[in-house]
């Protein structure tokens, strides 16, 4: 019985690997589970499995999620909170291109006085 659900599940998230992969036009054979219905490693990108069945199952036209993929991965970088791809395609509000540019500029300014508080320090 055991044996039987996980099978089933396996081949439930296997399934949905497959159906991202043919939508966005990878070769599943260039996608493997990091660990199966966690994240999977898709030609160097990091797609949940939560992701990857939002995308397929509210149809979210082919493209939007590389959109988000790309505005979360800079929010992360910048330390910002940003929304999950199901509220992304609900139209959670986020940060302008405006907005991302002034905190990279800050976020870079913060860490040139960080290196020169470092070697001022070094220098006393």
């Amino acid at each position: 019985m055991v044996q039987s659900l996980r099978s089933n599940y396996e081949n439930a998230c296997n399934a949905y690997l497959a159906e991202f992969c043919k939508k966005h036009e990878f070769d599943v054979r260039d996608a493997e589970w990091i660990d199966i219905g966690g994240v999977a490693n898709i030609c160097d990108y990091y797609v949940s499995l939560a992701d990857m069945m939002v995308d397929i199952e509210k149809d979210a036209p082919r493209g939007e999620y590389w959109k988000y993929y790309d505005y979360a991965l800079r929010c992360s970088m910048l330390g910002v909170v940003h929304c999950n791809y199901n509220n992304w395609l609900r139209g959670a509000p986020v940060k302008s291109e405006e907005q991302l540019r002034e905190i990279e500029r800050l976020k870079d300014a913060v860490n040139k006085a960080e290196e020169a508080l470092k070697n001022a320090i070094r220098e006393w």
